[in-house]
């Protein structure tokens, strides 16, 4: 497994990034790299998602479901299928799975934001692509969205 990860501590409580994190239609306003989302069926845990967006020249649609949800704590997602420019994508990972946890500091000073990407590749070679290339690339998704969070609860 890969796993990229990245986090910061935000000056907001759980609750307010709570608010903005949870909702499917909302990802594109704070997940970097999501320009459209929409909720498929049900709701918490087993949440079916479709999101969609620009990978360098390509457009993708992944389809998702909610793994882990804890209230104003934790939202994982895996990856149920990917699709690039309208046709199945190739099959780099055997699993992809996003988590975003919400850890309020202790001291009052806010909230440890932590995104984590985890990847399983599907052999040694699509092991060197993501270890090599998208890690670099969704690592930066990952600082990029924490920014997009941090400036979309400050506005309100």
């Amino acid at each position: 497994m890969i796993e990229t990860f990245r986090q910061r501590t935000l000056p907001f409580p759980p609750e307010r990034l709570w608010a903005v994190i949870e909702p499917v239609a909302r990802l594109p306003e704070w997940f970097a790299g999501f320009e459209t989302a929409e909720l498929i069926s049900g709701v918490g845990l087993g949440r079916r998602q479709r999101v969609g967006g620009q990978w360098g020249r390509h457009r993708f649609q992944i389809e998702q479901t909610v793994i882990a949800y804890e209230p104003n704590c934790r939202l994982a997602w895996k990856h149920d299928s990917e699709m690039v420019d309208g046709r199945p994508a190739a099959k780099i990972a055997k699993h992809t799975e996003s988590w975003i946890e919400l850890e309020a500091d202790p001291g009052g000073a806010g909230t440890r934001v932590r995104i984590f990407s985890r990847q399983t590749p599907n052999n040694i070679f699509t092991k060197i692509i993501i270890r090599h290339v998208a890690a670099k690339r969704i690592g930066a998704n990952i600082q990029a969205t924490l920014s997009r969070l941090e400036e979309l609860v400050r506005k309100g």
